[in-house]
């Protein structure tokens, strides 16, 4: 068994392989916050509270901190970025400590999806994308300092734009079922031996 943690992308995971531990919108920037709003921290470890060690974990995190925080980060948007990667491959590694083996689902294209928030700062989707971008890319160059292994399928991903391709998005956020065929479970039994 297989267990996925996170945001509402833990759903992109379909298989008997998975049982997938949706928490809400946890924010990756927040979780050595232990007043964030978001809380992640602490949903995460009551997930994990009954998980036995040694059990593959997947964290998802991030791509809420990408949508919706770091653009009203405003001239501190490349620090918020980091911080957001540096947080999340930092509490896989403090999992990993636990006795877990972890990883990380990297943050795939922005999708298209609009201010459905009505949040004041919301990036336009050229800006999301380099966001998205920069996020992943950044995963990518840090994942092996902190020695997390990452899921990583953006660049199959990534359409027009630098957005997310619409034929792999049932609803402009997440991917569908035949991305996950294609590209996710292949990429899962790759990195998860």
């Amino acid at each position: 068994m297989i267990y996925v943690i996170g945001d509402s992308h833990v759903r992109e995971f379909i298989g008997e392989d998975f049982q997938r531990i949706w928490i809400g919108a946890p924010t990756s920037y927040g979780l050595f916050n232990l007043n964030s709003r978001s809380q992640s921290r602490n949903k995460i470890f009551s997930a994990i509270e009954y998980i036995p060690k040694e059990s593959s974990i997947i964290l998802v995190t991030g791509e809420i901190d990408c949508r919706l925080h770091i653009f009203e980060q405003q001239g501190k948007m490349i620090g918020a970025i980091e911080k957001t990667v540096q947080n999340s491959l930092l509490f896989c590694k403090e999992l990993k400590l636990m006795g877990y083996k972890v990883f990380f689902y990297n943050i795939n294209p922005a999708g298209w999806e609009e201010n459905i928030y009505k949040i004041e700062f919301f990036p336009t989707s050229k800006i999301r994308s380099e966001i998205y971008l920069i996020a992943n890319r950044a995963t990518r160059l840090l994942s092996p300092i902190y020695r997390v292994d990452i899921v990583d399928i953006f660049d199959h991903l990534v359409g027009e734009r630098g957005i997310l391709n619409k034929e792999y998005t049932q609803d402009g956020v997440h991917i569908n079922e035949l991305a996950s065929r294609l590209f996710l479970l292949p990429e899962i039994y790759k990195v998860i031996k």
